[in-house]
């Protein structure tokens, strides 16, 4: 099965409330991320400690906010289950600013070209930050955090150009 390797259109993410998705397995973190995605422009309709295909399906995010830095399991498969549940939705990773521990080569083979990332945020940002992050990533349709870009280009993602 082929991947879709466009992002939704900017415009598409622009008409109205973004409903979303979060997905963030440490549960003290979930209050402060939903106020975060919510004051930056999304409806977040859902919170869930790991992706499942149950509640991918229920409630067909057209943004997933995810932390990937603590899922079990193989992050590219998890991310390509996602991408292939959801073709059109924009995915954007929220990790530490080093480069991802265990799922470096993976990443550095993979990014954007299979999993259909639309975006990166570093858990160094601060929320202002992040709240423009959030902004860039709907009007735009791509965003990647300045910090994030020396191990992103190792991968041959230019997160400059739209999906």
């Amino acid at each position: 099965m082929m991947l879709p390797s466009k992002a939704p259109a900017p415009r598409e993410l622009n008409r109205r409330r973004v409903r979303a998705l979060l997905i963030e397995p440490q549960r003290i973190f979930v209050p402060a991320l939903w106020d975060i995605l919510e004051r930056g422009g999304l409806e977040v309709k859902h919170a869930i400690p790991e992706p499942d295909l149950r509640s991918l399906v229920e409630v067909q995010p057209q943004f997933i906010f995810f932390d990937i830095d603590f899922i079990y399991g193989e992050p590219m498969q998890i991310l390509q289950m996602i991408r292939m549940s959801l073709p059109l939705a924009a995915i954007c990773l929220y990790t530490s600013t080093e480069r991802p521990l265990r799922w470096h080569a993976a990443w550095c083979r993979a990014v954007g070209q299979t999993t259909g990332i639309t975006g990166i945020i570093s858990k160094s940002a601060p929320e202002e930050e992040m709240l423009e992050a959030l902004g860039t990533l709907i009007r735009n349709g791509t965003y990647a955090d300045w910090r994030t870009i020396p191990w992103i280009r190792d991968a041959g993602w230019d997160p400059s150009l739209p999906r």
